[in-house]
């Protein structure tokens, strides 16, 4: 979703309309670089977290220098927080943002691996062996793996010495203590072995309701029989097994081929077009397309997938979408004659690279199908026709080892390709979700700019809107305010603050106005920066006469401005004696009305911080053996008396470079200011 430098205000509010679904989100700067990838069960509650006010929010630096830094997010949606987490492994380890912690050693998630031999061996790994071996997986949690291969061994167990199968003379331990099934000696035949097999391979591919009614029946016998650490250990067994079973995943999986899954979503004349892409096993990234067409889809998406791929220099083998048979076809023909024999980006040049499986073709570790129990967890073997072909296209009928070097459209049937399909689609749905979103608010501020506009006589809408107020008490502590809204809204890097040089401590909102005006637009037409399309201030006639005479002294005439007088809500501006009739609740008197009070509140709470210090460093000093320096470097330190109090001697001390005794000499004045109630007047209250 991404949004422009004009709308990155707009962000809070996207972020709020995010679906309440698990995902990954990638946070980008204004140049579109990703600064973080992160993964939440909630998008909407995380994401929208980057976007508050840090005041007041435990974060620590480096979150509040990314959340300053974010100018456009994206999201991907999954099904489960399983998925997210591992998608989030692999795009911080493909897109290596800055902000995320370095993964120096590049592993994977752990997996479980069934060798292909006679005998196989079933183990943990973290390593994918193209050798026609089963892996089931990845598992978020090594213990969870343990518990898994702990219940294997016991039920089912199978040989362990030797990477390769050797026959023995004697077992090893392992048959002793009914780990090892000794096939090596013997003890079992290939076919006992075999059903063993099926067993293991039925468990990991989460077949396992008969397994799990047996370990809770033997949970609940040994919990009768008072013998609760057999108990507990049945009912670690049924939670691996449970877990294991629902923590189906569609971001990962342990094929080799390159392909991309195509997700449409239509309203009207509007097309919203997801495109997924894998790549090793891995889905690497999200592309959005947003297409307008009066067109069915069967016609639309195969326009658009020709051009899109014709324009592309390395390609994926495969592409999966959802389309008629008769659309698919063509689709596929106009491919076949438009790209030729284009090597896909998974062919090594000089030749087809080694195919561990075709389309519909049953295979091992790598093929691209599965059955939906085994490739929800992890690459088990392939389900012929799992994925159909686009009717009549010529099947990939080559050796094993070698594939067709053409870019192959599948409308897939069943399995985990119909699930990556699916998840495409449903990232389809939220990114014109969000778009309408989008547009629907742009449209109703355009509105609203629109109205201001002709209600103030200006020659164009008021996109970048500069507000000013003034705050001081009783001429003490003079100070202004500048914030700035970008399309109605607020721009929050934008905003200034100034200290009042010229009052000399006298009350004149006049003369504070125009040295404001003129200090932030001197320094514009010095700088060669943009001018805003309106200024605001806080007031009446007055005010608005202060600021224009400073603009048109600076030969900004050309700049219009208004004000916004508090008592009746009244809107001035030069040139006119009555104030400008904008009806009560209108949005464009709310917008001035927004502006108006965030500039009130950014110039109070600087007056406050201001005053604040001055008293507490006078407060302070009133201590003997506190000077200004040390009540300099003690309000550097903690900002304020409550979080001095809340400090121990040791630390004043050590802060303010005086004894221990001086320290507690200190803390104790402060803490009797504070129970007589004048700490509470030396910290005065923000003014009207």
């Amino acid at each position: 979703m991404a949004a422009s430098d004009t709308l990155t205000a707009d962000l809070p509010r996207l972020a709020r309309e995010l679906p309440r679904a698990p995902g990954v989100y990638l946070l980008k700067d204004r140049r579109g670089a990703v600064l973080y990838v992160g993964k939440s069960k909630n998008l909407r509650a995380r994401v929208a977290t980057y976007f508050q006010d840090g005041r007041g929010w435990n974060r620590d630096i480096k979150t509040e220098v990314l959340a300053s830094k974010v100018a456009d997010f994206e999201v991907i949606v999954t099904h489960s927080e399983f998925e997210a987490l591992l998608l989030e492994n692999t795009l911080i380890k493909d897109r290596k943002p800055r902000y995320n912690i370095n993964l120096k050693d590049g592993k994977s998630y752990p997996v479980i691996r069934l060798t292909n031999e006679p005998f196989p061996k079933v183990f943990r790994t973290r390593t994918i062996v193209l050798d026609g071996s089963e892996y089931f997986g990845p598992f978020p949690k090594v213990n969870q793996i343990d518990i898994y291969l702990s219940l294997i061994d016991k039920l089912f167990p199978l040989r362990k010495r030797g990477n390769v199968f050797k026959e023995r003379d004697q077992p090893c331990l392992n048959f002793h203590i009914g780990r090892c099934a000794a096939p090596c000696v013997g003890n079992i035949g290939a076919d006992d072995y075999q059903e063993r097999v099926a067993a293991v391979r039925k468990l990991l591919t989460g077949k396992s309701a008969d397994l799990l009614r047996e370990l809770r029946a033997r949970m609940e016998a040994e919990a009768k029989a008072l013998r609760f650490e057999k108990a507990a250990t049945f009912r670690d067994q049924v939670r691996a097994i449970s877990e294991v079973t629902d923590s189906d995943q569609n971001v990962v999986d342990f094929s080799r081929e390159t392909r991309d899954y195509v997700g449409c979503h239509r309203d009207g004349d509007h097309y919203t077009v997801a495109l997924f892409q894998f790549r090793h096993g891995q889905l690497l990234g999200k592309e959005r397309f947003g297409l307008v067409d009066s067109a069915p889809p069967e016609e639309v998406l195969p326009s658009f997938l020709l051009q899109f791929y014709a324009g592309l220099q390395t390609r994926p083998r495969t592409v999966f979408l959802s389309l008629p048979a008769d659309a698919a076809q063509v689709l596929q023909n106009a491919l076949d004659r438009t790209l030729g024999s284009t090597p896909a980006d998974d062919t090594p040049a000089g030749g087809a690279a080694a195919d561990p499986g075709t389309g519909g073709t049953p295979a091992r570790a790598a093929a691209d199908g599965g059955t939906d129990a085994g490739s929800a967890n992890g690459a088990s073997g392939a389900a012929a026709g799992e994925a159909a072909p686009a009717a009549g296209a010529p099947a990939a009928a080559v050796a094993r080892g070698r594939r067709a070097a053409r870019l192959e459209v599948r409308v897939p049937q069943r399995g985990k390709h119909v699930r990556f399909l699916r998840m495409a689609e449903h990232n389809a749905q939220v990114e014109w979700e969000s778009s309408e979103k989008k547009r629907a608010g742009r449209d109703a501020q355009v509105q609203v700019l629109e109205e201001l506009r002709a209600a103030l006589q200006l020659d164009a809408a008021p996109r970048r809107i500069e507000a000013f107020d003034i705050s001081h008490l009783e001429g003490s502590d003079a100070v202004a305010s500048l914030v700035v809204f970008v399309d109605g809204r607020p721009e929050k890097q934008s905003y200034r603050h100034f200290r009042l040089r010229s009052l000399d401590g006298k009350v004149d909102d006049y003369a504070a106005m125009r040295e404001v005006v003129a200090r932030r637009y001197t320094r514009a037409v010095n700088d060669n920066r943009a001018l805003p399309d309106l200024v605001l201030v806080d007031g009446g006639k007055g005010q608005v006469s202060a600021a224009n005479r400073i603009l048109r002294a600076l030969e900004l005439g050309s700049v219009p401005v208004a004000g916004l007088a508090k008592r009746n809500e009244e809107v001035f501006v030069p040139g006119r004696s009555a104030p400008v009739a904008l009806p009560d609740g209108s949005p464009a008197l709310r917008l001035l009305q927004a502006a108006r009070d965030e500039s009130h509140r950014f110039a109070n709470s600087f007056n406050r911080r201001l005053r604040r210090k001055r008293v507490s460093r006078s407060t302070l000093e009133a201590v003997n053996g506190i000077g200004r320096v040390r009540s300099r470097r003690l309000l550097e330190a903690f900002e304020s008396v409550p979080a001095m109090l809340a400090a121990g001697p040791e630390t004043i001390a050590a802060r303010a470079g005086v004894t221990r005794e001086t320290a507690a000499t200190l803390l104790a004045h402060l803490g009797q200011q504070y129970d007589t109630g004048e700490a509470a007047a030396a910290v005065p209250s923000a003014p009207d």
